[in-house]
């Protein structure tokens, strides 16, 4: 359905959206700021004349407000000429359909006000992280009054709507909301095609949308000399003055354009639905995809949220940012940033496999969880995996266990997580490397020729979660109190005591069973190592001083946890923790400390 009275304009709708994790290195920050955010705004601050809207996250521009002062004129200099419009979003970046509704809200509004603080501008339109779609979310984006919300043309495409190009309108209960399609050629062409074949097929649309990362614009494997050594950034704009395009800020082209009805199917970007399938059910995407490019709309993936499904880690860390959540009855500026969305997912960036990033929200929660209380005893199914996980804080620490005697957490109040370890997960990219593919003929970060085999001797698989504490006994829980907990199993007993400085497990036993204690150990490197001893200590900055004492000298293995993970330049070999392996028979005291 078009509106009358609107004609329609040739144009061209630019944007950008640049963020950086929760967590993320300093110096990360400031390479992305040199490479690309830097150069970039520079360009349009020099070229007046073109116009673009750009979303940051709160934390980046949170950043950028602290040590680049000279950018953050420059973009209020842009936005009172009105060449540059400011995009919304969530402050911390977070999966808007994966935390409630009350926490949406006050990342929304948190991030709204610090623009219009530091840059002057409230903005009108949502960036919806990673374009994660559900009729939920649209619920609270209409109450909040936001005029438009940014998502892909594959949400129209897949709705079984024919898709053409523009601007379109969605409702929810008779409320409206502007949609903005990102066209998906767009993001494919920019800027690795051509200029003169980018403005060609802008040529042959009436609205052209691209709103995409802005690290591709200088951050991205071999962008930087693209866009700016080889001029590609300069080209595009001269093509654009030469044919005549305009540009238009999101909200100048809602004013004038037409208007469609649609209705957008609960789904994200393809690559999206790609990465959060199972491994048996990637690989056949992945075939299915390529070899049924004409039905490409009608192929699906899984949902965002599968990912807490795939990842036990990603789903158990969600679970508690949820439970901390609902029990906050003040300020939850701490829990807000515990809902970053990069460490619950993995795609073509590391994502759940930088460690670095699961610490940074653990803090997070745990800092939050001693905000709500000093103690506690809850027991409650935390995580959704039928079985109810029991969990005592007191003594500036958090244990909790699940009721088949899997110690699941141990953190304390001013370190975090003491675990923050990744299972050995199979992916299906270790199973469909491509090392045919010709390197020139690459266009994106989704296209990089990538070979496994240097790495296959390092493709190990866990058969169980890296949980903190585990034996191989399925243990029934027999008495709850405020500071311990006791398992058995037959005549096998298992004891957990929650102390002053840590626990202390007690074992006694009629079989013998494997235990392993994983570590969230990763800035160090530990050797691999055997050890008959009564006693070990380790060290890292991520969790101090930690030690292990047994009540009799054992046999021990200490080895570390390394996975292989694809990343945009290839693939990443990790070390996600340590892990203390050891047999138990009869009697054993193990007092973990900290």
């Amino acid at each position: 359905m078009v509106k009358e009275g609107k004609t329609m304009e040739k144009f061209l709708i630019f944007g950008v959206h640049c963020h950086q994790p929760l967590g993320n290195f300093d110096d990360v920050f400031e390479m992305a700021y040199q490479k690309a955010y830097k150069p970039l705004v520079n360009f349009f601050y020099e070229h007046q004349d073109i116009k673009f809207s750009a979303h940051f996250s709160g934390i980046l521009l949170e950043w950028l407000s602290k040590h680049k002062k000279d950018f953050v004129k420059k973009l209020i200099y842009m936005i009172d000429n009105h060449q540059l419009e400011i995009i919304g979003g969530g402050y911390y970046e977070p999966i808007l359909a994966s935390i409630p509704k009350e926490d949406r809200i006050l990342q929304i509004e948190k991030l709204n006000n610090f623009c219009e603080d530091i840059l002057g501008q409230r903005p009108n339109g949502i960036w919806l992280t990673e374009r994660i779609w559900d009729s939920s979310v649209l619920k609270t984006i209409i109450e909040l009054s936001m005029d438009y919300i940014i998502i892909d043309d594959y949400h129209i495409k897949s709705s079984g709507y024919k898709f053409e190009e523009g601007i379109y309108i969605t409702e929810e209960e008779g409320e409206a909301l502007h949609l903005i399609p990102i066209d998906k050629n767009l993001r494919y062409k920019i800027p690795f095609e051509d200029p003169s074949s980018v403005v060609d097929f802008i040529k042959s649309k009436n609205t052209s949308i691209i709103i995409d990362d802005g690290e591709k614009f200088g951050v991205w494997p071999n962008t930087y000399n693209i866009v700016y050594g080889e001029g590609w950034l300069q080209r595009f704009y001269e093509l654009l003055q030469q044919h005549s395009i305009p540009t238009k800020t999101i909200s100048e082209a809602i004013k004038n354009s037409p208007k469609k009805l649609v209705y957008p199917s609960s789904v994200s970007y393809p690559e999206m639905e790609h990465w959060a399938l199972n491994v048996e059910d990637g690989i056949v995407y992945e075939e299915a995809y390529k070899n049924c490019k004409k039905y490409e709309n009608f192929i699906k993936g899984g949902i965002w949220k599968n990912f807490f499904c795939k990842y036990e880690e990603s789903n158990y860390m969600h679970k508690r940012m949820i439970e901390v959540s609902k029990k906050s009855t003040h300020s939850k500026e701490i829990i807000l940033k515990a809902q970053c969305n990069d460490a619950y997912w993995h795609g073509i960036f590391g994502g759940i496999y930088f460690p670095h990033l699961r610490r940074a929200i653990w803090e997070n929660i745990i800092k939050a969880d001693f905000e709500n209380s000093s103690s506690e005893l809850l027991i409650k199914d935390i995580d959704f995996d039928g079985k109810d996980e029991i969990k005592l804080k007191q003594n500036d620490f958090i244990l909790i266990c699940s009721e088949d005697g899997t110690i699941k957490e141990l953190s304390k109040k001013d370190i975090g997580n003491l675990n923050v370890c990744l299972t050995r997960y199979k992916e299906f990219y270790h199973f469909t490397f491509d090392k045919n593919v010709d390197d020139k003929e690459i266009k994106t970060i989704h296209e990089i020729s990538k070979d496994i085999t240097p790495y296959k001797e390092l493709l190990i698989y866990d058969d169980k979660t890296r949980f903190f504490f585990y034996d191989d006994i399925i243990w029934r829980i027999k008495n709850i109190s405020k500071d311990y907990l006791i398992f058995e199993n037959n005549e096998d007993k298992k004891t957990i005591y929650l102390l002053q400085n840590g626990i202390k497990v007690d074992y006694q036993l009629k079989t013998n069973t494997k235990v392993n204690i994983n570590i969230g150990i990763h800035s160090i490197k530990i050797e691999d190592r055997s050890d008959f001893t009564e006693t070990m200590d380790f060290k890292a900055p991520e969790i101090g001083q930690i030690y292990i004492n047994f009540s009799k000298k054992l046999n021990t293995k200490t080895y570390n946890i390394k996975t292989v993970s694809q990343s945009e330049k290839g693939f990443d070999v990790i070390t996600q923790g340590i892990c203390i392996e050891f047999e138990v028979g009869g009697e054993l005291s193990v007092e973990i400390s900290c």
